[in-house]
């Protein structure tokens, strides 16, 4: 995998790299996220009661939606890395539903069905 960004720190890349590790055995698990290096500087307890002070207040256009977005992620170019499809097992989320048998072709959508 490779997550060669200037703009993404050694500890982000870390946790990113363990988030998406296809081995369930050895992926990150859910509940030992918050404690990745990369949330040090994070109190959930004082964040969850609107405690904290956000560093950042992103400015809001209604024109350009992608005003707050670094032109280096918008000039990077898309690649194809994998397969052109992938099937995907039955998954539920809240309020959709993708289907067993549905595909993600490159430039696709898969067919969810709102509820």
């Amino acid at each position: 995998m490779n997550l060669d960004h200037p703009n993404l720190s050694s500890d982000a890349k870390d946790l990113l790299v363990r988030m998406l590790n296809k081995d369930v055995k050895t992926r990150i698990a859910p509940e030992n996220i918050k404690a990745h290096k990369f949330f040090k500087t994070i109190n959930f307890y004082k964040l969850v009661r609107k405690e904290v002070k956000p560093p950042f207040i992103p400015e809001r256009s209604d024109i350009n939606p992608l005003i707050n977005v670094s032109s280096s992620f918008l000039d990077d170019k898309i690649k194809n890395t994998g397969s052109s499809s992938i099937k995907m097992k039955s998954l539920h989320l809240d309020n959709f539903t993708i289907l067993p048998g549905d595909s993600v072709e490159e430039g696709s959508l898969p067919n969810i069905l709102k509820h």
